[in-house]
């Protein structure tokens, strides 16, 4: 079976390596299993785009997109849409803060009949600023995704073939993968997880750009869906991809 792993980038030069050896080494202990991964650079300043290019040079299953602006995490996910291949697609983060062989706990839960499925972080590696915003994401998300409030919703999940297939014509500028797939599922859940300690660098989020998350959901689970629609994002660059 193969499984898509979609990775957003974004000044994840330091680290990038690091977070995919790791995949790489887990499915080896899974060789029921092949991979597809997928890292989305959202325009980073740094070096990523060469790291991608890099790592799609040694291991043609690892694929990149170069976006032309950076759009932010949601939209680097969506970015990924269309060039999924595998049965079931996972989407993780780029810190390695999300562990590799968690990754197996999701796609069981897949396989038992959901159509996505949330990791749930019994305790986190976090600053107390950073925790606190998780918390807060927490309870702001099921409120504009109507998800069930049990569900913590995370950046850490696993979709089914079915979700795969409604995502590859979902077209939005303020694209919540949760909200949307809600609206044709009700089979989502969440599993434990383990969230490890940041190995370098810090994060990315600051309060401003949780505060543009959380806003660009509540606009997402408001908006009319253009299947038709033109992406909200141009790609520059493609590795590995057709």
């Amino acid at each position: 079976m193969l499984i898509s792993i979609i990775i957003p980038c974004y000044n994840s030069a330091a680290y990038l390596r690091h977070t995919v050896d790791g995949i790489r080494s887990e499915f080896q202990l899974h060789p029921e299993y092949t991979y597809q991964i997928l890292l989305v650079n959202d325009c980073s300043p740094d070096n990523t785009l060469q790291q991608i290019e890099i790592l799609c040079k040694n291991d043609p299953a690892v694929c990149g997109i170069h976006l032309a602006q950076n759009k932010g995490q949601s939209i680097a996910k969506s970015a990924a849409f269309p060039f999924i291949k595998g049965d079931i697609a996972v989407f993780m983060d780029d810190d390695g803060q999300h562990h590799p062989r968690d990754i197996f706990s999701l796609i069981q839960c897949i396989l038992d009949g959901q159509d996505l499925v949330y990791a749930r972080f019994p305790s986190m590696k976090e600053s107390p600023f950073r925790r606190m915003c998780s918390y807060v994401n927490r309870q702001i998300s099921p409120l504009i995704s109507r998800t069930p409030p049990q569900i913590s919703i995370t950046s850490f999940f696993a979709v089914s073939s079915y979700s795969i297939s409604l995502l590859r014509a979902y077209r939005s500028q303020h694209p919540f993968i949760g909200a949307y797939l809600y609206r044709f599922t009700q089979r989502i859940t969440s599993s434990p997880c383990e969230h490890l300690a940041r190995n370098e660098g810090h994060s990315n989020y600051s309060l401003r750009r949780l505060l543009r998350l959380w806003t660009d959901n509540y606009k997402a689970s408001r908006e009319i869906i253009d299947e038709h629609s033109e992406p909200p994002y141009v790609i520059a660059q493609t590795y590995n991809l057709e």
